[in-house]
């Protein structure tokens, strides 16, 4: 029930990180939806969205320095994917200079 809003990238953050949010069929932010992360080698993170009034439907994962793949899922309590994953080829191609990578998931 979600699909890939937007995927931007750029070198602007002070580390390296994955960072995104989660909004609703309306374009309002989520609360409580939980995201999956695993690079190419099977390190596996996750991230709730979070429900501060600053932060609300954002997440986060600071990522390693070096070049990798990570691939991320929206996925339910237990695991099952809601979303199709989204490839990033952090440091990657294009992405060399690239060390922060913003995602957004839109609900259907």
């Amino acid at each position: 029930p979600y699909t890939l809003a937007d995927l931007r990238h750029d070198n602007s953050c002070p580390g390296n990180y994955i960072m995104g949010e989660v909004v609703d069929a309306a374009g309002e932010p989520l609360a409580g939806v939980r995201i999956i992360g695993v690079d190419q080698w099977g390190n596996f993170m996750q991230a709730i969205t979070k429900a501060g009034q600053i932060d609300y439907g954002r997440f986060d994962f600071p990522i390693a320095v070096d070049a990798r793949e990570y691939y991320l899922t929206v996925v339910d309590e237990e695991g099952a994917p809601l979303s199709f994953s989204v490839t990033i080829g952090h440091r990657m191609g294009e992405l060399t200079d690239a060390s922060c990578h913003y995602i957004s998931w839109q609900s259907r």
